[in-house]
């Protein structure tokens, strides 16, 4: 039965709310890391710490974008 509810989950259109409360999740994970790495980048600029805030940043973008493209949806479907 829990196989059905995921499939159920990945439709489009189908559970936008939860998805975006997943994501933006995700993203408050990220940017919280991220600015850790841009803090530790700041008191010694190592190569990889360098590397992780530009990794963390545009993991960043891409959760926000997704996030609110759920948002949207949710709005598009209560609206119609």
């Amino acid at each position: 039965m829990a196989g059905r509810a995921v499939i159920d989950l990945t439709r489009p259109g189908e559970s936008e709310g939860f998805k975006s409360i997943v994501h933006l999740g995700i993203f408050g994970l990220v940017c919280a890391a991220g600015l850790y790495n841009l803090a530790a980048c700041c008191r010694r600029p190592a190569p990889h710490l360098v590397r992780n805030v530009a990794i963390y940043g545009a993991l960043a973008v891409f959760e926000a974008r997704n996030a609110l493209g759920h948002v949207r949806e949710t709005i598009r479907a209560r609206d119609a």
